[in-house]
């Protein structure tokens, strides 16, 4: 296992969460809080004066912005015994890559709505994230979706830092000269929600995924050096481009796109995952769009329904939008509980549309 870093200031490191090339997350108790906090170290940040600059940027946006609340909350950034800066940054103990794949649609619209606001609030203090995936965002304990790690974030077009998983296609084409900015941004986003509602990133195998972090352990440990792990990630990196870079790869993925959501949600992460950037959305059309759908969805608010029938009438009104497929056995089947338990159902109404949406799957088979 690598050394740990010496934070110093009171702060004490309890365990490793993550990392890359250029940086680490740590939990750490604070001695200014109760609650742990991640603490992001930069392995070989060579520019402190622009760290500070984007931090004290965040700290503003932090306090001023209407969606600063869906931001991890930011408590600023210090230089470790060892001479390395860290920032430091609310703990969220529940990142998204746990909820995937997410098959409740009234919940991926509140994150997608949520994560989105967060977005909004970079891009309009004129901050890029560069490194937006499921694992960079998570659940507070009221359930609100944030953005997290926010140790990427720049106030410039910025170099390509960030993950593979959710890297904009532009950033492959143009590799030699390529930038991360709020467009790049709006398609990683876009990558991590697909990835939320599947399990699997647009064009990223499980496989790579389990290698990469394989690479990350060996160099932490020292088992490898920097070296070998960038050049086994190259190797991986170029695979992926392979495929994003393929004639085919937007009609295959509008269709793996098309199987897991339908309706205005299959629209909104469309526009999202546009491979013409000059077509794709911008995040503050994307988050109107997401806040409106799940004003629509009506059981996206706070009080979810309770009784096993009125979250079957839920499920069943989704599926009349057409934001939620129902196979004909899942029809069946509550055709068969309806006739056995024979819930309170005036004029019929449920089962009248039980019958017509069994209709309807009948006929697409």
């Amino acid at each position: 296992m690598g050394e740990l870093p010496n934070p110093g200031l009171g702060y004490k490191i309890r365990e490793y969460l993550g990392g890359g090339n250029w940086k680490s997350a740590y939990r750490a108790t604070s001695p200014y809080s109760l609650a742990d906090v991640a603490l992001l170290f930069f392995h070989d940040d060579e520019q402190p004066d622009v760290v500070v600059k984007d931090v004290t940027s965040l700290l503003r946006t932090m306090s001023r912005h209407r969606y600063a609340s869906y931001l991890a909350r930011f408590y600023g950034f210090q230089q470790g015994q060892d001479g390395r800066f860290f920032i430091i940054e609310e703990l969220l103990d529940r990142p998204l890559e746990g909820l995937a794949p997410l098959n409740d649609i009234v919940q991926f619209v509140r994150i997608a709505r949520d994560l989105s606001r967060a977005l909004v609030c970079l891009h309009e203090s004129k901050l890029v994230h560069r490194d937006l995936k499921l694992d960079n965002c998570g659940l507070d304990h009221q359930l609100r979706a944030k953005i997290f790690d926010l140790g990427s974030v720049t106030s410039d077009g910025g170099d390509v830092r960030g993950t593979v998983f959710s890297r904009a296609p532009e950033l492959f084409s143009n590799s030699n000269v390529a930038q991360c900015d709020y467009q790049t941004d709006v398609w990683a986003l876009g990558a991590a929600l697909f990835a939320l509602r599947t399990g699997d990133y647009p064009f990223v195998f499980h496989s790579e995924i389990h290698e990469r972090k394989i690479i990350n352990d060996e160099v932490r440990a020292r088992a490898i050096d920097q070296a070998t792990g960038k050049q086994r990630k190259e190797s991986l990196n170029k695979s992926v481009a392979d495929r994003i870079l393929s004639e085919s790869a937007a009609s295959e993925l509008r269709a793996r796109i098309h199987r897991s959501l339908r309706g205005r949600s299959e629209e909104i992460l469309n526009s999202m995952l546009e491979f013409d950037r000059g077509k794709r959305s911008s995040i503050q059309e994307a988050e109107a769009a997401w806040s409106k759908l799940a004003e629509g969805l009506g059981s996206a608010g706070e009080n979810r329904p309770t009784d096993k029938w009125d979250q079957i009438r839920s499920h069943i009104k989704l599926a009349e939008r057409k934001e939620l497929v129902l196979t004909r056995r899942q029809i069946d089947r509550i055709i068969s509980e309806y006739n056995s338990e024979t819930p309170n159902d005036h004029g019929d109404e449920l089962r009248n549309t039980l019958l017509h949406l069994k209709e309807m799957a009948d006929g697409i088979a």
